[in-house]
Parts: structure tokens; C-alpha cells; sequence
């Protein structure tokens, strides 16, 4: 691809490497700018990586402590059901508490949801 190819610039019958229609009409971007968003993508993945490593390793040590309440927590839940009617109001029925256990930590383990997903979905009604 020509050095003088930017974004944005028209395209050339030219039947260099990429440049022309035969390539499928594809704009050049600038290395720099790829490698650039390559490492940014890699380092924001290796960031979630040790998060998520260090989330798992303390719940399993807070797990293993034997005092259930430093981990795993039980919440009262009570579902709201929102049924819609044809003249476009919604009525709200309640159903009947339950008890979840959720993990108290950032993403899920063990199984369980984390408590602070399950506080945010359970204040939303169902749309029946």
C-alpha cells in the first residue's frame, strides 16, 4: 500500500498491493495507529486478567476462612413481574421472597452471582 494512502482519502483504480478494487476497496490505516491499539487492547486485557485473578484468589481464601458470611452472603429476594396491558399500562405483581446467596466479590464464582449484580437485577421488574 502506497505511503500517501490515509483514511478517508478516495479510492484509485490502481492495481497496486490494496489500493485499487480488487483488494476490496480497503483504506489504508497508519501501522503506528495499529500497533498502538493492538497494545492498548492487550494491556486492558491483561488488566481484567489480574483483577480476576486476585477477585479469585480472595474468595477462596475469605471461602476457606470457614466463616461463611466473609464470602458467600444470602439475600432476601422478591421478584417483580410487570404484565403489560393492551391499553399500554403495566401492571406490577409481586412474587414470593426467596433466599439467594451470592458472592461478594467482583465477577461470579463458585457458581454464585455476585451480590452486587444480583441487587441491581432484582430492582428491575420482569417484562412478562
Amino acid at each position: 500500500m502506497p505511503p500517501h494512502k490515509r483514511f478517508g482519502a478516495p479510492e484509485t483504480d490502481s492495481d497496486d498491493a490494496c489500493g485499487g478494487p480488487k483488494c476490496g476497496n480497503f483504506i489504508a490505516v497508519n501501522p503506528i495507529v495499529g500497533r498502538v491499539a493492538l497494545r492498548g487492547l492487550l494491556a486492558a486485557l491483561v488488566l481484567v486478567a489480574i483483577l480476576w485473578i486476585g477477585d479469585f484468589v480472595s474468595f477462596r481464601y475469605r471461602l476457606s476462612k470457614g466463616t461463611a458470611g466473609l464470602a458467600v452472603q444470602t439475600m432476601r429476594v422478591q421478584r417483580t413481574y410487570a404484565i403489560p396491558h393492551k391499553d399500554g399500562r403495566a401492571e406490577y405483581v409481586f412474587g414470593e421472597p426467596q433466599m439467594v446467596s451470592c458472592a461478594r466479590s467482583i465477577f461470579p464464582h463458585a457458581g454464585y452471582t455476585p451480590c452486587w449484580y444480583l441487587q441491581k437485577t432484582v430492582a428491575k421488574p420482569v417484562q412478562m
